[in-house]
């Protein structure tokens, strides 16, 4: 997802179309897969982050850094050891 976003965002940027960064963040997170998980931790950055700081950038390594901390506890959870 974070790739095609920012494919999508080269594309647009030459044809010299912009958007404000708010609607971008917004676009963002409706595109979150709609699991709990992800619904709480989107309802949490929005609480805790200033709406004009939060950047897509920002959004983007959150999520990233989010999705690394699921895989890591999915694998601990269901490990055989």
């Amino acid at each position: 997802m974070i790739e095609r976003f920012g494919h999508l965002k080269l594309e647009l940027a030459r044809h010299e179309i912009t958007y404000p960064d708010d609607e971008l963040v917004d676009k963002l997170f409706d595109s979150l897969p709609d699991e709990m998980d992800w619904r709480y931790y989107a309802l949490m950055l929005k609480n805790i982050i200033e709406p004009g700081k939060l950047t897509p950038d920002l959004l983007i390594a959150k999520l990233e850094s989010h999705g690394l901390e699921l895989k890591k506890t999915f694998k601990v959870n269901h490990s055989s050891y």
